[in-house]
């Protein structure tokens, strides 16, 4: 079983995770991986210093910016979530996630490369609530206006949709939002959603889909899935964790509300 190691340092997840104060089996091994470690501790360190730059010298300056790109680009909010463009503080908990890795970028060991490459794709779900921020795992209660965000390991694919079933019946595109077709990710490089989603106040569980392709899929084709899920009730919802639908990396994320 992996816990983050790739060629004896830690891999980005394990150092995100970390900076993210996540308490788990897997941030606790980093964490005695850290007190043997210099190199990893150097590098946790300076995404530290990078985050505090960030939130201290570059959030102020470019908040007014982004929200008012915002107002100009963005459809008019639906009944059930609106998209925002971080609005909801997520820069402030996990600002290594969205903003610093691009500022400063580790560079893989050879091991940990040739690890991203031959792993399966994976999706990372980050919730707000309350001002804390926290990686979701399956199964876990969330409430009605929380914040979510992803992150995407997409071990050399090219395109990625990421879809959901709500108890209502309600079927969702998440990324890209509202879009027709997969969004194009960089299949080298981990893929950062610059948007967060606000969940509704519809009860009872949802399930994300995330689809990794080498060719885009239509989102009509997967909102047909998701609805005939949805149309077989609760259960339904939480037991089907893969679509009928031609992808080569499918996962998926069950939330309760």
């Amino acid at each position: 079983m992996s816990h983050g190691l790739a060629g004896h340092h830690l891999s980005e997840q394990s150092l995100d995770r970390l900076l993210l104060n996540t308490d788990d089996e897997a941030s606790r091994k980093a964490r005695d991986h850290l007190e043997a470690c210099a190199e990893c501790r150097g590098h946790l360190d300076s995404l530290q210093r990078s985050a505090r730059h960030f939130e201290l010298h570059v959030r102020a300056r470019t908040e007014e910016r982004v929200l008012a790109a915002l107002d100009r680009r963005v459809p008019s909010p639906s009944r059930r979530r609106r998209w925002e463009l971080m609005t909801l503080g997520f820069v402030a908990a996990a600002a290594a996630l969205l903003v610093v890795a691009r500022v400063t970028p580790r560079q893989p060991a050879a091991a940990d490369a040739d690890l991203r490459w031959k792993g399966d794709a994976s999706l990372t779900v980050f919730r707000r609530h309350a001002g804390a921020v926290s990686i979701l795992s399956d199964g876990t209660r969330v409430d009605p206006g929380d914040g979510l965000q992803f992150t995407a390991d997409p071990a050399g694919h090219h395109w990625l949709l990421v879809v959901s079933i709500d108890a209502g019946g309600h079927a969702t595109v998440y990324l890209p939002y509202g879009g027709s077709t997969s969004a194009p990710i960089d299949p080298g490089r981990r893929f950062q959603d610059t948007g967060s989603i606000t969940l509704d106040d519809t009860r009872g569980p949802e399930r994300i889909f995330a689809l990794f392709s080498d060719r885009p899929i239509a989102a009509d084709d997967a909102t047909r899935a998701l609805t005939e899920i949805g149309r077989r009730g609760a259960e339904a919802i939480r037991s089907t964790r893969h679509l009928p639908i031609a992808a080569e990396v499918q996962t998926s994320l069950l939330l309760e509300k």
